[in-house]
């Protein structure tokens, strides 16, 4: 069964603002959830190519990207039984230190959030068509394996 509340975006410029996110997940399922568990990916410095990394640069083809996501999080609801999910992946341009990758996973229970959690992260960034190149201070490269 999937929930109620579901939000799955690409974003371009602007970093997701985390306190309204958790603030909306709350209204939205007022006595419903006994917990909200998130990821935040954030750029490194230290990258897989040699050098310092300067900045990454995701390529989504954003539709199927989407579509993709949408899948994932209705899968894993069905699986973990949670309440909400929000996944939202940055495109473009990234810088150290910047945040890329947020997902959100409300539920009653904390062993099925954090289930669920990984379940996404790991499946988003196998399966969802976005591609990640790392640009370092000996040149770039894109980054195949994902993990």
């Amino acid at each position: 069964m999937f929930g109620i509340y579901m939000d799955i975006a690409i974003i371009r410029n602007e970093e997701v603002n985390v306190e309204e996110v958790i603030d909306k997940i709350k209204n939205e399922n007022i006595g419903k959830i006994g917990c909200i568990v998130s990821f935040i990916g954030v750029v490194r410095e230290v990258g897989r190519s040699e050098g310092r990394v300067l900045r990454l640069v995701y390529e989504v083809y954003s539709d199927e990207a989407l579509k993709k996501m949408k899948e994932i999080a209705e899968e894993v609801t069905d699986k973990y039984g949670v309440v909400d999910v929000k996944i939202y992946h940055k495109s473009g341009e990234a810088e150290v230190g910047e945040e890329t990758f947020y997902v959100f996973v409300a539920a009653k229970h904390r062993r099925e959030a954090f289930q669920a959690l990984m379940e996404i992260v790991e499946r988003v960034k196998h399966e969802v068509p976005i591609w990640k190149k790392e640009v370092t201070e000996h040149g770039e490269s894109w980054i195949i394996d994902n993990k």
